[in-house]
């Protein structure tokens, strides 16, 4: 009777012992690898923006954009004179100043170098102080572009533009010249022939 008591209590702390490890195997939570996905995920190439999204759209070239503007004003390169072309930024915005004579007329464009719209554009006649009555002067136009250009070594009457002005009282001849990506812009006494002003910027 001893004997079978004592296995009877033997099987029920076996079962006991296997129910406590039942349980607890119950209550281990099973690894979660969520936060491992998550990681991932907040670091993969979902979340992180392209390259092409952040690369800068293709500009338009210098010339295609002189072309813009020539074909807006149904001119050709041939046709114009003091061409010149330069890329500049406004409120962030890249564009092109475009500018350039032809018939009496000065144009001014400037074109949107992402999309090669047209923002601006401006058309004016250039000054002629010559009819207003300032032609009677030591030095004439012819001479003054001579004297101009020699500042500017391969450069000639294409590349120049010029015209008589008055400063403080005086008569003085005011022009520039594009060569070379380079645009230079002079003043020149009309009574003596000396270089007042000379600036050079480029246009590229």
């Amino acid at each position: 009777m001893k004997v079978k008591t004592a296995k009877v209590l033997g099987v029920a702390v076996i079962a006991l012992l296997l129910a406590g490890c039942g349980a607890k195997a119950q209550e281990t939570p099973e690894t979660d690898n969520s936060g491992v996905q998550s990681e991932a995920d907040s670091s993969g190439d979902i979340s992180a923006p392209s390259s092409e999204a952040t690369a800068d759209k293709e500009l338009i070239s210098e010339d295609e954009a002189k072309d813009i503007a020539l074909k807006d004003a149904g001119l050709t390169e041939e046709q114009v004179s003091g061409l010149w072309c330069k890329l500049d930024t406004d409120d962030g915005m890249q564009q092109y100043e475009v500018e350039f004579y032809a018939d009496g007329n000065e144009y001014d464009y400037e074109v949107d170098a992402a999309s090669g719209n047209i923002l601006s554009k401006k058309k004016e006649l250039e000054d002629d102080m010559e009819k207003a009555g300032f032609s009677n002067t030591a030095v004439t136009e012819e001479q003054a572009k001579k004297i101009a250009l020699e500042k500017v070594p391969g450069a000639g009457e294409k590349d120049i533009r010029i015209h008589q002005d008055t400063d403080d009282g005086k008569v003085v001849y005011e022009g520039s010249i594009v060569y070379k990506e380079k645009k230079y812009e002079f003043e020149i006494d009309a009574d003596s022939g000396k270089l007042l002003e000379w600036e050079k910027e480029s246009v590229s």
